[in-house]
């Protein structure tokens, strides 16, 4: 059975100038889930392109994208599978539209054939987070 859900790619913009960026994180909404799932792809691919990435900072924001969505859970989003819903808690909570080096994409409503959403996940995290380690879910 198929099941819709919504996905955001968390990017890294080394330069707004040369509009280059690299993906370096997802998240997922599954509306029928009362949660939301993150997870990171590879650091070492944005450090060999970025000699100065800071690993540091990006390890800052990557946990306090994982705190927040353990800490307070949007119960909002699951009342309603509305992706409009979903951008608005991202951009409102989790990391600023206008962020300047991190920034989440649109989200992308798709359509999921997998019985389990960690296998969404997964399937979807090797297409656009290339180099990731595998079995490397977040929250």
């Amino acid at each position: 059975m198929s099941k819709l859900f919504a996905y955001s790619i968390l990017q890294y913009h080394h330069s707004q100038v040369l509009g280059e960026s690299l993906n370096v994180g997802m998240l997922f909404h599954f509306p029928d889930r009362p949660q939301l799932y993150f997870t990171a792809g590879n650091i070492n691919r944005v450090k060999a392109a970025y000699s100065n990435f800071d690993t540091e900072l990006f390890n800052v924001v990557v946990q306090g994208i994982r705190s927040k969505l353990i800490i307070d859970p949007p119960p909002h989003l699951f009342q309603e599978s509305k992706v409009f819903l979903f951008k608005e808690y991202i951009f409102t909570t989790l990391i600023a539209e206008d962020a300047i080096a991190l920034q989440f994409s649109e989200p992308v409503a798709a359509v999921s054939n997998f019985d389990i959403p960690h296998e969404a996940i997964e399937s979807y995290a090797r297409i656009f987070l290339p180099e990731m380690p595998e079995k490397r879910l977040g929250v």
